[in-house]
C-alpha cells in the first residue's frame, strides 16, 4: 500500500513539473509565464561573460572564418530589404534602412549594462534564440512585436543583450586624444566582420557553424548584437543534445550551452 502511494505521488509529481509550455496553449500562458520564457527558459539564458586578457591590445584578425560577402543584414543582400524594420523604441528604432535594424522589444537586458567604469565588474548578459516559435508566442503575449517573422523560414537569430561595448567598437567617439575619428560606417562594418570570426554555434569539434551575417544594435537599454545563422546548414536533432554558442567583443567572452531537448516545442525543435 505504501509502495502505491509513493508511486502515484512520484506521477504526480512528474505532471505538475512539466513545463507550461508543453501543457498549455500559448493563448493561455499569463504574463508572468510568458516573460519566463523571454527571460529564463531553454530559448534564453542570462549569464556573467569570463574575461580574456590575452585579447586585449590585439587588432581585428583579417580574413579568417569569417563570411563578409555582399551587403549582409544592412540593406543589400543578406536580410535587408527591410524585412526586419520595425518601429521606433527597439534596436536600430526607426533607423530606416533594411537589415536586422528595429528589433523592437529585445532590449529588455534591465540593468545588464550597468554605467561606464566600475573596474573590471562583468555586466550579466542574455542570449536568446529570437527565432524561436515560443519566444515568438512569449512576446505576443506581451505586446512585443514579432519583427523576425519575415526571416524566420531562412535564418535562426540569436541575440545578445546587454553586452558593454569596448574600446572604439560600440560606435562611439573612441578615437585617441589628437588622433581623428575614423568614419562611423568603417567602424561597423569592421565591427560586424569581427563579430562573424568570432562568433560560433557547436554541436561538436566537426560540427561548428557561424552566422552568414551579424549587426549590433543600439537601444535604450544598451547595445543588442544579432547573429544570423542560415537555417538550412543547421542541420540540428533533439539527439544532438548540446548547442553552444560562442561569441566575444574586446577581452569579453561569452560561452552559454543549450539543451536541446529542453528546446522541443509541440513537437519539433524550436530555433
Amino acid at each position: 500500500m505504501k509502495l502505491l502511494m509513493m508511486s502515484s505521488l512520484l506521477c504526480g509529481g512528474i505532471l505538475l513539473a512539466a513545463d507550461f509550455w508543453q501543457t498549455k496553449k500559448p493563448s493561455e500562458w499569463t504574463e508572468k509565464e510568458a516573460r519566463r520564457i523571454v527571460d529564463n527558459s531553454p530559448w534564453a539564458k542570462e549569464i556573467q561573460p569570463s574575461m580574456n586578457m590575452e585579447s586585449m591590445g590585439r587588432g581585428g584578425r583579417g580574413g579568417g572564418m569569417g563570411r563578409g560577402g555582399g551587403g549582409g543584414m544592412g540593406g543589400g543582400g543578406g536580410m535587408g530589404g527591410g524585412q526586419l524594420s520595425g518601429p521606433g523604441g527597439g534596436p536600430g528604432g526607426g533607423g530606416g534602412g533594411g537589415g536586422m535594424g528595429g528589433a523592437a522589444g529585445m532590449g529588455e537586458a534591465g540593468g545588464m549594462g550597468g554605467g561606464p567604469g566600475g573596474g573590471m565588474q562583468m555586466p550579466r548578459v542574455k542570449v536568446t534564440f529570437e527565432t524561436a516559435v515560443p519566444v515568438a508566442e512569449a512576446k505576443s503575449r506581451i505586446e512585443i512585436k514579432d519583427v523576425f517573422q519575415g526571416v524566420r523560414d531562412k535564418y535562426v537569430v540569436i541575440s545578445v543583450a546587454g553586452m558593454r561595448m569596448m574600446g572604439g567598437m560600440g560606435g562611439g567617439s573612441a578615437a585617441g586624444k589628437g588622433q581623428p575619428q575614423s568614419d562611423p560606417a568603417e567602424r561597423q562594418k569592421a565591427m560586424q566582420e569581427r563579430l562573424l570570426q568570432m562568433t560560433t554555434l557547436k554541436i561538436k569539434d566537426d560540427k561548428v557553424y557561424q552566422p552568414a551575417e551579424a549587426r549590433m544594435q543600439q537601444t535604450p537599454a544598451g547595445p543588442v548584437m544579432l547573429f544570423a545563422f542560415p537555417r538550412n546548414e543547421l542541420q540540428l536533432t533533439p539527439d544532438d543534445k548540446q548547442l553552444t554558442f560562442k561569441t566575444s567583443m574586446g577581452p569579453m567572452e561569452i560561452q552559454v550551452k543549450f539543451n536541446l531537448k529542453d528546446m522541443v516545442y509541440d513537437k519539433q525543435l524550436a530555433l
